[in-house]
């Protein structure tokens, strides 16, 4: 989990929905205000925790904006857009993410493109 906000913030918005159980480490806006850096410290508190390494190429960053998929892209991490946030479809898919939602709402049709490792810009159907 990385996200540009505080730890403090994602905590609130994760456990309001039942998730935030589910994320053991992240990396925060209050960890340093450079998206591009949080997915490198997300995975060296994953490595610090299990003993693992976590190259990019095996990583997913999920988000709804242009530079959640510009994050993924300098990293070398899968790039997935949903277009839940302030950001259309259309600005989305311009930015080439690996697979664009419109949203999450059918879980399963999602959880089988992410598990499928589908690639290429589309809604996957």
């Amino acid at each position: 989990m990385s996200a540009t906000m505080p730890s403090s913030a994602a905590r609130v918005k994760l456990r309001s929905t039942g998730l935030w159980p589910l994320f053991r480490v992240g990396a925060f806006g209050s960890d340093d205000a450079d998206r591009r850096r949080l997915p490198a410290i997300a995975c060296a508190r994953a490595r610090a925790l299990t003993g693992r390494e976590f190259p990019f190429e095996r990583v997913t960053i999920i988000g709804d904006t242009p530079l959640d998929v510009d994050c993924a892209r300098v990293c070398g991490a899968r790039a997935i857009a949903v277009a839940t946030g302030f950001h259309s479809g259309a600005e989305l898919a311009a930015c080439r993410p690996d697979l664009l939602f419109d949203d999450f709402s059918d879980v399963e049709r999602v959880l089988d493109a992410l598990l499928a490792g589908s690639s290429g810009v589309g809604r996957p159907r």
